[in-house]
């Protein structure tokens, strides 16, 4: 039947005011009125249900007015159209709410009546006599009883306040527990029977098998007495006869001890006697076994690794371990490494220590117990009282700021990856397990064997459930030394070999010894050993494409792998499942592959699976079953690359959103300030919005269980783009401004959802980020706090046990990711949680809290001497760790020291200094922040670029379906372009479909048309759906204008599975005259005549975008002119027409079979650039490159013009002729088993010295890159192609046999490059710019000129006069010159702040042949990420002043490769900005020039030795070889010739070339 999705009511509703002081006239129902609160007057509540219980009440009048003659009034009505005035008092008049609506406001209808709680109830009334019933238990186990009398006994809750001494016995069993959760009265009998019809329901309901109970320990134990017998019947009927009943014991063991089994006080231990016969809880998590493991590893003491024996022992003398089932003893209780409450154990040591853990929790007896995320190496600092740290297994945003490793955190994506190294190592420990003891059927599982004597520092046990299957298990908890591990008394004889059944292969081995075993072991190392290694389930190891990865679908064929870690059997193929069916792999040995055609994978989510049936060679299930998933995202969309910011979101100008977001089920959208709008279906792609200028717009989306997708767009009223924001407004407030009353702190948006202020501060000051002026929501810093810790009581050592605690909370987890250099001193995060502190900014402009973090309200207190200390320390040592110290004065002050001599207090006041000025940015989004000098960082970034976009739907029709085949989508969008003209613009297409269309005339139409329609569509078998359009005008049902006993019916098909079932249909739809003259509802009267036969069509629904200042309807192009350039590029006969609706919703896309998929190799022969350009013309190269995440394209221009060049996964390249022409294109795939790599050697190894090469990655190029290949590449001059790995972009411009002109090289993740340059090798570009730049025997003129951040933040070249057009920023603009004073490149590096441009700079100046002339101008700030191997590079282009260079100094340098700079000036910060300037003429001699070394001075230089071969006044030294007779030669420029030692080994060959 028909039903309606509503929306959670998440706010109060209160009841919605209609008139003030009005009587409703002609529709009364009731009206009482009186002096006191009884019946309909009792109070407004009771007055409001009278109405909501009347069907006629529409409106209901109130009054409470102690001033009135008549204090109290109720009265309804059916309605209030007529109003007078009201003349006793002041009343309301309210709209009519529901029950229901009444029951949102939360309070609901109750036998006590309205109550917070529907099935709970409170009653105030005191009971003087009454008493709590059963007795309670404290920590320590022992028992109280109610003796006194008094409790609000007819209550469903506790009325005690809030739990603050948890070892208080009362308090830890009836107290309210963190001041927010109402505590129900568990021992009360009236509230365990509803309790216990709750969970019987639930039981019922879900089918669970267990139920996990939290902090059980705050609950009476006569509740668990009731409860838990109650639970395993209700489940016993259910068929389930071990219903699991598990507790949460974060409390000592003897408080615990009382809760399991039938349970012991404390009077009852190491005997056979238990506080009733009554089973309670089975077992649950427990913590002395963690605390023992976290003291030896955090704390690095393993001397307390034997405290895990001890736990043991001492344990069960406490617990009940007897299960009613079994009637047998079985230790349950669960141990674990890691969970919510406490840092993963990873974070604080490291993996090494982590893995060790998780052997040992497999194989000591009890239940192991894995925190979600260490399977996969979930690293986050701090826990998930810090909010940030709960992971979860789904992409989130909290990860974007947590940077926990290099490339991010591993918890940003989907990441459950199962073949992830530590899932694979859990699942072998898991299958050892159940291998080892699987049976679990006697107490023997439960018995560990330990030496006679003590082991320091290692951990040595066996255990087993039989003779036959037991282990010894021998660790090293020491973190940096060997140990020797032993044990004696084996139950193996002497001479049998035990081996380690952790590892596959390479297994360690040890020999029994009279009856002892000893092993040396080395730190951290762990050893499960056994005389049998048992079998466990195969595994699959390798799965491709990578779980959780993302192809954009231009790879042509691509080849789906699955690997195995064994052989397995020869039917393993009918077991490995591509969304969700078998498909044929082929499986050899340990592998499956399956090549598939990318066409015909759909946009979206798929999944490689192995079911739990598969085998192995020897006949082995693997037990649990496979699975990985993979996304095809031809968009390039939001779920895919998890952008933030998408210009262009907002289209049609605010009418539309335009997607993104393959992948996507759900979404959402919000006009910042405003509502979101209800989660719809994501099923189109694009969603009419009113979207208002200059107000962000936000978008949700939900896929795979995650919905931390969220982009933002915004449009002014220009057209122009703005920054997106979560929040309308931001302010930053704290002491340093009164909070915001002596200024307001109002933050300004620099970029998408980072908002900046610049402040004053000369201290550490308290602030706060607030969106709103009320203080209703702010962003503080989670507090300090320490570790849940201890060292069991039953330990003798835990009287003397003192280690510093382990904090957690915001500034412990910042000190984190700043001691590990992920975050610099100026970086931290926010967090909006309701108990959260505030935050600290000082005049450091560091994100850094103070050391000692003040307490205003400390107070003196008697200080005890220790060691060193006496009156006359007290008196003089001021401040010492973060304590104030003092002589007692006997002030009024002083009073709280008492008598005593020395006092001491926590330091009361925050450290001040020397006021400076900082910038502070606050992300809204992901809540970091960060605090720098550079103000510059505060400034407004420029806007996303201006777009202009439109939507529209093309129809293209072919009468050969076959014909469709020939029609790509890339060949489209070329006639799209190419009939937009004079427009610069990208177009995409969203959506393609295939579908036959016709048209019928029908006389006389049938009174059935609706039947007649199913039919039709009944008729298209080889079509999941259909459409037939009908149009009313007047005169009758018809179309295109027929008379009116006619009707026109359009057909139109869809979700077809290829292109070649249309010719199916096309046949199918002539047979409808037939089929209609058999229809029971069509009469004599009515002839079908076919009006169009029938044609195949293909819909495009295609975006376009431009930055050009245009109309949206400039954006659609003319019909015809697309027609032609399609028919022109196919040479297929078409018509193109534009859809006048957008595809009807049962449309399903379909990729378009590509007609240039990429193989190993792809090469064409240009046809279009291969003739020279004209005469003098000089050409621009452009190279732009976008891997797999950061754009995934390859492109090249020239003078502007693209090259055309279908590119695809790997290298394109462009070969180019000496005067500027496309000799040739060719694309690579040297990805994920691409065979690219070979040709690509073979082409670039035969090219010959001084072609010009282009070269661009795309998605991925390194898979597959073999070291011949990369040297290939080296050989055009490339220096970083070794460094090129996964998704990178790349790019080059080379010379075969030179250095290369361009290269540029950006990790995954970093965006695309674009590299310029002007082809230099050309004459042509050498000759035209001969007049700037120089030539033979031409003057140049060079110039330099910079400034500071403070000084003008300019940085300026110039060349005879004219401005070279670059675009500097921040750091240092380089131009480098070549022999001819031709430019040969022009970068920025920068140096600023957190910059990473100095690696860069130092590449580069480092591949320069000795003797380029290099200018560099600093503009902003080029010194905070200076490094000195940067420094260094710059003086080896003899530069002295490089050291002054300071924060936003002024620098300039006209520098020499390896010899003395021509012009050299520095300028501090605020002296002003900079020029130098020199004449030069080229080719250069420099015969008047000194070399120098990086580093040597020119005095140095001038005493060189200068004997050896002299040629035109230079001379060329000579240098024995000590282990060959060959001569070694070092020498300088001469007329333009460059030399390089040890190149030649002839002197006369080397003169002859020089002389040349």
């Amino acid at each position: 039947g028909k039903g309606s999705i509503f929306k959670k009511w998440t706010w109060p509703v209160v009841a919605e005011e209609f008139a003030q002081n009005v009587w409703c006239g002609g529709s009364g129902l009731w009206s009482v009125y009186g002096g006191n609160a009884t019946g309909l007057l009792t109070d407004q509540d009771t007055c409001e249900a009278r109405c909501a219980s009347d069907d006629a009440c529409q409106y209901y009048l109130w009054k409470d007015d102690p001033g009135a003659d008549t204090r109290f009034h109720c009265a309804g009505f059916s309605s209030c159209s007529e109003q007078s005035p009201f003349g006793d008092g002041s009343v309301t008049i309210f709209k009519k709410r529901s029950k229901a609506q009444r029951d949102m406001d939360g309070l609901y209808h109750t036998p006590a009546g309205r109550q917070p709680y529907a099935d709970f109830w409170y009653n105030n009334t005191w009971d003087p006599t009454a008493q709590y019933n059963g007795t309670v238990y404290g920590q320590w186990g022992e028992s109280k009883t109610d003796t006194g009398f008094g409790t609000y006994i007819g209550s469903d809750f506790h009325h005690n306040g809030d739990l603050q001494e948890y070892y208080d016995p009362w308090e830890i069993n009836l107290g309210k527990i963190y001041g927010v959760m109402d505590d129900l009265r568990l021992e009360n009998e009236r509230v365990q029977q509803k309790y216990i019809a709750m969970t019987k329901a639930l039981i019922t309901s879900t089918d669970v098998d267990g139920f996990r109970v939290d902090t059980p320990m705050q609950v009476p134990l006569n509740f668990y007495k009731v409860w838990a017998p109650a639970m395993r019947a209700h489940a016993q009927t259910l068929g389930k006869d071990r219903f699991g009943i598990f507790g949460e014991f974060f409390v000592s063991v003897q408080r615990y001890g009382t809760m399991t089994g039938r349970g012991r006080d404390n009077t009852m231990y190491n005997q056979d006697i238990f506080i009733d016969d009554i089973f309670t809880l089975k077992g649950g998590i427990v913590y002395p076994y963690y605390w023992y493991i976290f003291t030896a590893m955090v704390y690095k003491l393993p001397e307390y690794v034997d405290g895990l024996p001890l736990a043991y022992v001492e344990e069960n003398k406490i617990i009940d371990t007897l299960d009613p089932a079994t009637q047998r003893h079985e230790y349950a209780m669960w141990t674990f490494c890691n969970n919510h409450d406490n840092w993963r154990l990873q974070s604080m040591t490291g993996f090494p220590e982590f893995h060790m853990c998780l052997a040992l929790i497999t194989f000591w007896p009890g239940v192991p117990l894995h925190y979600a995320g260490d399977e996969q190496d979930f690293d986050s600092p701090g826990s998930a009282l810090d909010g940030w740290a709960r992971e979860e297994l789904s992409p989130s945003l909290a990860w974007r700021a947590v940077r926990t490793q290099p490339n991010g955190n591993p918890a940003d994506g989907d990441n459950f990856d199962m073949t992830s190294s530590t899932y694979l190592y859990i699942k072998r420990l898991n299958a050892l397990r159940r291998a080892y003891f699987g049976e679990f059927g006697n107490e023997e599982c439960d018995q560990i064997q330990t030496p006679t004597y003590k082991t320091p520092d290692v951990l040595v046990f066996i255990r087993g459930c039989s003779a036959d299957k037991k282990v010894l298990l021998v660790a090293n908890f020491h973190t940096s030394e060997q140990r020797l591990a032993s044990i004696d008394a084996v139950p193996w004889s002497s001479g049998t070999v035990l081996t380690d059944c952790l590892v596959m292969q390479n297994a360690v081995q040890v020999s029994v010894e009279q009856s002892s075993v000893s092993i040396t072991l080395a730190p951290l190392q762990v050893l499960v050993l056994s005389p049998a290694v048992e079998s466990v389930p195969a595994a699959v190891v390798e799965v491709w494409p990578k779980h959780g990865s993302s192809l954009n679908g231009d790879l042509g064929q691509i080849i789906l792998r699955i690997k195995f870690d064994r052989s397995m059997a020869d039917s393993i193929s009918n077991y490995v499942l591509l969304n969700g069916e078998a498909s044929s792999f082929q499986c050899s040995g340990d592998e499956c592959t399956k090549q598939v055609d990318m066409s015909s994978l759909s946009d979206g989510h798929h999944s490689l699976e192995v079911t739990k049936d598969a085998l192995d060679q020897d006949g082995l299930a693997v037990g649990a079953a496979f699975r990985s998933e993979f996304m095809i995202d031809r968009q390039d969309g939001v779920i895919a690359n998890s952008i933030q910011k998408l210009p262009g979101l907002i289209c049609d100008n605010g009418a539309q959103i335009c997607h993104k977001a393959t992948g996507a089920s759900w979404f959402r959208v919000q006009n910042v300030g405003s509502n979101w709008s209800e989660w719809r279906q994501y099923n189109e792609s694009t969603t009419k919005w009113n979207a208002q200028f200059s107000v962000p717009v936000l978008v949700q989306y939900y896929s795979r269980l995650s919905a931390s997708f969220i982009v933002g767009d915004c449009l002014a009223k220009t057209g122009e783009r703005c920054h997106a924001s979560w929040h309308e407004e931001m302010f930053l407030r704290g002491e340093f401004n009164d909070w915001g009353k002596h200024n307001e702190g109002r933050m300004m948006l620099i970029s998408s959802f980072t908002w900046g202020i610049n402040v004053s501060l000369s201290g550490f000051v308290r602030t706060r980020f607030t969106p709103v002026k009320d203080w209703s929501k702010s962003y503080g810093s989670h507090p300090v706090r320490e570790l849940l810790y201890n060292v069991p009581d039953f330990d003798p050592r835990h009287q003397d046990f003192n280690v510093v605690p382990t904090l957690s909370g915001s500034e412990p987890c910042r000190k984190w990711m700043t001691d590990r250099e992920l975050w610099s001193e100026r970086e931290s995060i926010a967090s909006g949680a309701e108990f959260a502190t505030d935050l600290w900014l000082s005049h450091l402009c560091t994100a850094a809290s103070p050391q000692c973090v003040p307490d205003a309200t400390a107070q003196w207190q008697c200080h005890g001497y220790t060691d060193g200390q006496d009156g006359a320390w007290c008196a003089s040592v001021g401040t010492e760790n973060c304590w104030e110290y003092g002589v007692n004065d006997q002030s009024e002050e002083m009073s709280s020291c008492g008598p005593c001599y020395c006092c001491r207090r926590k330091v009361k006041t925050a450290p001040t200094g020397t006021e400076s000025t900082c910038c502070v940015k606050f992300n809204d989004l992901f809540l970091n922040y960060t605090v720098t000098s550079d103000l510059s960082q505060c400034a407004p970034s420029a806007a996303p670029p201006h777009h202009v976009s439109t939507s529209f739907t093309m129809r293209i029709q072919v009468g050969t379906p076959s014909n469709l085949e020939q029609i790509s989508v890339e060949s489209y969008k070329s006639s799209v372009i190419a009939a937009l003209d004079s427009v610069t613009a990208s177009v995409t297409v969203a959506k393609v479909s295939y579908m036959v269309l016709s048209t019928y005339q029908l006389s006389a139409v049938p009174s059935e048309l609706e039947i007649v329609k199913s039919e039709i569509c009944s008729l298209f078998a080889a079509a999941d759906s259909c459409v037939v359009r009908t149009q009313t005008i007047t005169g009758g049902r018809r179309l295109q204008g027929l008379a009116t006993i006619q009707a026109d019916a359009e057909v139109e098909t869809s979700t077809l599975s290829s292109v070649s079932s249309l010719a199916n249909l096309a046949d199918d739809a002539t047979a409808l005259q037939a089929q209609l003259g058999s229809n029971p509802y069509v009469d004599s009267s009515t002839s079908l005549i076919i009006s169009q036969p029938a044609t195949t069509e293909m819909k495009l629904v295609t975006d376009v975008t431009t930055e050009e200042p245009v109309a949206p309807a400039v954006l659609i192009p003319e019909t015809s002119t697309v027609q032609t350039a399609l028919e022109s590029s196919t040479g297929v006969s078409i018509s193109v027409s534009l859809a006048t609706t957008t595809t009807t919703p049962t449309t399903t896309t379909q990729g378009l079979p590509s007609t240039s998929l990429t193989t190993a190799a792809q090469t064409s022969v240009a046809s279009t650039q291969t003739s020279a350009l004209p005469a003098g013309t000089c050409m621009e190269v452009v190279v732009r490159s976008a891997g797999g995440a950061d754009g995934n394209y390859a492109d090249f221009s020239m003078n502007g013009l693209q090259v055309e060049l279908s590119s695809g996964r790997g290298f394109s390249i462009v070969i180019l002729t000496e005067d500027g022409g496309v000799q040739s294109k060719h694309v690579y795939d040297t990805g994920f088993e691409g065979e690219g790599s070979g040709p690509l050697a073979s082409l670039l190894n035969g090219l010959p010295d001084g072609t010009a090469v282009l070269i661009a990655a795309m998605d991925d190029a390194s898979d597959s890159l073999t070291p011949e290949a990369r040297s290939s590449i080296q050989m055009l001059g490339a220096t970083k192609i070794s460094s090129l790995s996964y998704r990178d972009s790349y790019a080059l411009i080379g010379i075969k046999g030179q250095s290369a002109i361009a290269e540029a090289h950006s990790s995954a993740g970093e965006g695309p490059i674009e590299l310029k340059s002007n082809a230099v090798w050309m004459s042509s570009c050498q000759a035209s710019t001969s007049a700037a730049t120089g030539g033979s025997g031409a003057p140049l003129a060079l110039r330099v000129k910079s400034a500071g951040g403070a000084d003008g933040n300019f940085a300026e070249f110039y060349v005879n006069g004219a401005l070279i057009d670059m675009e500097s920023a921040r750091g240092l603009s380089v131009v480098v010159l070549g022999e001819t004073g031709a430019i040969v490149s022009k970068q920025v590096f920068d140096t600023g702040y957190e910059a990473e441009g100095a690696g860069p700079l130092v590449d580069l100046l480092e591949s320069l042949a000795d003797g380029t002339i290099v200018m560099i101008a600093a503009m902003d700030d080029a010194s905070d990420s200076l490094t000195a191997e940067a420094k260094a590079a710059i003086a080896a282009l003899g530069a002295t002043k490089v050291d002054q260079i300071s924060y936003r100094s002024s620098y300039a340098l006209i520098g020499v490769k390896g010899r003395t700079a021509i012009a050299e000036e520095v300028a501090a910060p605020g002296e002003g900005s900079l020029i130098i300037e020199e004449n030069l003429t080229f080719p250069l001699s420099f015969s008047s020039l000194s070399s120098t070394s990086p580093g040597a001075s020119s005095s140095e230089a001038a005493q060189t030795s200068s004997t050896g071969l002299v040629v035109d006044g230079t001379t060329f030294s000579t240098s024995q070889q000590a282990s060959s007779s060959e001569i070694g030669w070092s020498f300088e420029f001469i007329d333009g010739c460059v030399g390089y030692a040890n190149v030649f080994r002839n002197a006369l060959a080397l003169a002859l070339l020089c002389m040349m």
